[in-house]
């Protein structure tokens, strides 16, 4: 009695007459040739599990394009020696390789810079290198004009003196009556300061006609004007009669009858006058002056 016929003889019958070699059957299922004989020879694999011995049948039969659902395999009872053949670990689907070992660099480089992103890129560089250029440029300009404009300050500066009296002469020709009136308004502050400093002195009689020139002859009378805001502090025979800031254009005017000093702040931007005679501002060496005396000699710079 001939043996039955099980899907394996099947398969090897079909592969064999239509002459296909069982390594093409390999490469093209990737089933590996260990488990292809076993199907074919009809015994199993110990390391391989029913379920994937039954899915590698099916690729094997759908790769012959035949069905073998309906042939009875052989019987499990027919002993037969179980053949331990070492496979590899079983695969159902071919594994792809992976990114890092199909990259190719030199493709990789090609497709990124190509030439027109070359191009791209050398127009970026030469865009930002005259920007850059430009920048500098401007700021170097920008850093020069302010030592022009303070060079052209100083010749300003540098102006001779005579100049300023010429016209601080007219000036105070021309306004001799409101220095009139600052002057009786000084008078009557340096009054009201001497009555606080000495009350032990005698009192004053009613006075002359004559009295009030004798004292403004005897007495020191400052007038100073400022160019630019100023801050003060006059004392006035040891007594503080001004401390606070002089405004540009503004002038006061203080009695003594021995000294004033005055300290304070941009002191070389103020304009003297004592008993009526113009001195004018401080020189340039006196300029980081401290303090300034004023006696009936004249006018010193304490440093």
């Amino acid at each position: 009695m001939a043996p039955a016929t099980t899907q394996g003889t099947l398969l090897k019958s079909t592969r064999e007459s239509r002459g296909i070699p069982l390594r093409v059957v390999h490469e093209a299922t990737k089933i590996p040739m260990d488990v292809l004989r076993a199907i074919e020879e009809g015994y199993t694999v110990r390391t391989l599990t029913p379920f994937y011995f039954k899915g590698f049948t099916k690729m094997y039969a759908e790769y012959l394009k035949i069905n073998v659902q309906g042939i009875q395999t052989e019987e499990r009872t027919q002993e037969r020696p179980a053949v331990s053949v070492p496979v590899s670990k079983p695969r159902v689907a071919p594994l792809s390789p992976s990114p890092a070992e199909t990259l190719d660099l030199e493709q990789w480089f090609a497709g990124i810079f190509t030439h027109r992103r070359k191009q791209q890129i050398a127009i970026l560089a030469v865009a930002s290198i005259g920007f850059f250029l430009l920048f500098k440029v401007i700021t170097f300009f920008t850093h020069q004009r302010p030592k022009t404009v303070v060079k052209k300050e100083e010749k300003k500066k540098e102006k001779p003196a005579a100049a300023k009296s010429a016209p601080a002469a007219s000036i105070a020709s021309g306004k001799k009556p409101q220095e009139s009136t600052s002057v009786v308004k000084a008078s009557e502050t340096a009054a009201t300061a001497v009555k606080t400093s000495s009350k032990a002195a005698a009192p004053v009689a009613a006075p002359q006609a004559s009295a009030p020139t004798a004292q403004l002859d005897r007495e020191i009378m400052l007038t100073v004007r400022a160019k630019k805001d100023s801050w003060l502090r006059v004392e006035a025979d040891g007594v503080t009669v001004f401390q606070s800031a002089l405004n540009r254009g503004k002038s006061e005017t203080w009695l003594a009858q021995n000294k004033i000093e005055i300290s304070g702040k941009n002191m070389q931007q103020l304009e003297f006058e004592l008993n009526g005679k113009l001195i004018g501002t401080l020189s340039r060496r006196d300029y980081k002056a401290r303090k300034i005396l004023i006696t009936r000699e004249g006018l010193s710079v304490i440093p």
